[in-house]
Order: C-alpha cells, then sequence, then structure tokens
C-alpha cells in the first residue's frame, strides 16, 4: 500500500496536516486524503467512557484531561467537535484504495483497541502503529502478526538508551518511527540493512522538505505540511 517505488518516501499527514486551519480536525484528514497523502496520522487516547480520540495532548484546558472526563463534555471543553478514531478510519477507507492510516498509539491501555478498528476497515498492510513503548510493541506483535509495527525513539535516545537498531529489534517492532535529529545517515542505512522500515518525524519547511524528500533509505515522511510535501516529491523525482 502507500507509495509506490517512484513515489518515495510516502508522505504521513501528521494530524491531518494545518496548513489550511487546524490539525485533528475532520476537515485536515480530508484535506490531506483529497490530495494524496499515502497516510494520515492520528495520535490516538481514550476518552473516560472508551471513546477513541485522536489528540496528540493528553488534556484541554485545566479540567479536560482525557482520560478522566467522556466523549460529550471533552467536546463540551474543547469547543469543537474532537475527531472519533473510527470515522477518520472510515474515511480513510472510503477515499482512497491505498492511502493508510497512521496510529501514534499514546496510551497503552487503548492500543489494541485502535489496531481493532483500523483491522475492521483496512487490510493490515495499510496500518502502521507506531509507539514509543516497547512492552507495547512486544504485546501488539504478538496479537497482530500481520501488523506493521513501528517504534518510536526520540532525538535523545542517542545519547541515553542502546543503538536504535539493536532497540528496534528487541521490541519486535518492524519500522524504526525516528526524531528527525536521530534519523543520521548511519543509522538510516543500519536499519535498511536489517530489513527495517524508516519513518522520519515531523519534517516542516519547504528546505527541510526538499533535502528529506532526497534522502536514501527514508520510507515515510511525517509532515504537517502534507499538501507542500506531496508537491515537492512530485518535482524531485
Amino acid at each position: 500500500m502507500g507509495a509506490s517505488a517512484e513515489e518515495r518516501p510516502a508522505i504521513s499527514a501528521h494530524k491531518g496536516g494545518n496548513e489550511h486551519g487546524p490539525g485533528e480536525r475532520y476537515e485536515s484528514y480530508l484535506s490531506a486524503l483529497q490530495a494524496g497523502a499515502d497516510y494520515v496520522e492520528l495520535d490516538v487516547r481514550q476518552t473516560a467512557d472508551g471513546t477513541l480520540i485522536a489528540c496528540h495532548d493528553d488534556r484541554f484546558g485545566r479540567d479536560g484531561l482525557i482520560a478522566a472526563v467522556g466523549y460529550d463534555r471533552l467536546c463540551e471543553i474543547a469547543g469543537y467537535e474532537i475527531c472519533r478514531v473510527g470515522r477518520i478510519l472510515t474515511m480513510i477507507s472510503d477515499a482512497s484504495s491505498v492511502a493508510g492510516a497512521h496510529l501514534d498509539l499514546k496510551e497503552p491501555g487503548c492500543a489494541a483497541a485502535a489496531v481493532d478498528q483500523a483491522l475492521a476497515v483496512l487490510r493490515p498492510a495499510r496500518i502502521i502503529a507506531t509507539t514509543s513503548d516497547r512492552n507495547v510493541i512486544r504485546s501488539l506483535r504478538r496479537r497482530y502478526e500481520a501488523v506493521p509495527l513501528g517504534l518510536s525513539l526520540p532525538a535523545r535516545a542517542r545519547a541515553r538508551w542502546r543503538p536504535p537498531v539493536e532497540l528496534v529489534v528487541e521490541s519486535g517492532a518492524n519500522w524504526a518511527a525516528l526524531q528527525l535529529r536521530l534519523a543520521r545517515a548511519d543509522v538510516l542505512a543500519e536499519c535498511a540493512g536489517r530489513g527495517i522500515k524508516t519513518m522520519v518525524w515531523t519534517v516542516n519547511g519547504k528546505a527541510a522538505l526538499a533535502s528529506w524528500l532526497r534522502k536514501e533509505h527514508v520510507d515515510v515522511l511525517v509532515t504537517d505540511q502534507p499538501i507542500k510535501a506531496l508537491t515537492l516529491r512530485a518535482r524531485v523525482r
């Protein structure tokens, strides 16, 4: 699924993108899909009443801790209709036969439920689930053999942890989701040599996008500017 060999790297629209308004709105996800994004990225959390939502932060305002508030009340606090994961997944399924869902799993407790919702409407190859929690990766791998799983690694991994590729392999992931400062040429090359796909986050701005679009061994670029990235990708190939 996703981009063809001639269209690498694939483009993942971070929170749907923010080029024509705030991210994490149904309109932003639809805009990214209509533009031809290969993936749309959802930060998955669960409300107190069990609703899976797309939300990067864990709260809205002082009283809106997502895990402690029901969905309807949370929408009142936020002042807009918070995106439900299930509806976005249906949008992906309806909009394109090739676009995929990039599930960034923010909470261990709802990881399996999110993957189950995705599998209800998408083939496993049209899903990438990422998390920084290696235990979550291990648990998901036992349950979903065919779903691509990515271990998300921040820039501090370079200084504090073992080599990134070792962490990915140990966790059972088959993708490395690398913060762009960690995604050095040697790390990318080692991932490629070990058969590990790479995702680099979060790349914005014309110059940065143009540079990363030309780098070797990058399979997916995560960006808040998917339309700009897709336009640049068409020019550099």
